[in-house]
């Protein structure tokens, strides 16, 4: 399934959670054009470790806000884009200090890295969107939402070896980080709703 599609496969979403909400497939960057999901209707929209799948990030998050009432709110959960940079990054041993570390190649420029290809043997990849940290704050003011609330989580998996370094180094690098963007509280909270007009000026 390409990367900027929205939500699970419908056979096994509805199998596992089919009495507990509609389930939808079409272009999470072009919501408008699906059939279900309608304008300013939504409370919050979750991004659940998919939006680094998404590209432009611009698009989704531009389709998020048209969904979303004017007070509403996004919530995001990703792996950490400051230490987890695909094929940029990874952990390290310094032995003077029978330390682990982790290792960050690159960071601020934006990267597409294929992870892996297209089912079917098809030609090409699904790529993952590295981004730093910035880029997803910019987008979110730009369309007017204010940051509540921002976690950063370390990993819980348990060390197979050198246990004191690891336990130290995991500790202090997070691999999530959880958003929310809404406007009492972080959550992105909207303070103004300015999409249409944007759009409507440039259609």
């Amino acid at each position: 399934m390409p990367p900027r599609r929205a939500g699970t496969r419908p056979p096994l979403a509805r199998r596992r959670h089919g009495r507990s909400g509609t389930f939808l497939r079409g272009d999470a960057c072009r919501l408008e054009t699906v059939k279900g999901p309608r304008a300013a209707h939504a409370d919050a929209v979750v991004f659940l470790l998919s939006l680094q799948d998404m590209d432009p990030l611009e698009a989704a998050l531009d389709s998020a806000a048209w969904a979303l009432k004017p007070e509403g709110r996004i919530v995001r959960l990703m792996t950490h884009p400051c230490f987890r940079v695909a094929r940029q990054s990874g952990w390290a041993w310094d032995a003077n200090r029978e330390l682990q570390f982790r290792r960050v190649d690159r960071y601020l420029t934006p990267l597409a890295v294929p992870v892996r290809p297209l089912p079917g043997g098809k030609p090409g990849a699904i790529h993952s969107f590295h981004r730093p940290l910035q880029a997803y704050c910019n987008e979110l003011a730009r369309l007017g939402f204010l940051i509540d609330r921002l976690i950063e989580m370390p990993t819980t998996r348990q060390a197979l070896g050198r246990r004191r370094g690891h336990d130290s180094a995991t500790g202090g690098n997070p691999e999530f980080v959880t958003r929310e963007g809404h406007v009492h509280a972080w959550e992105w909270h909207r303070l103004r709703y300015r999409l249409r007009q944007r759009r409507s000026e440039h259609p």
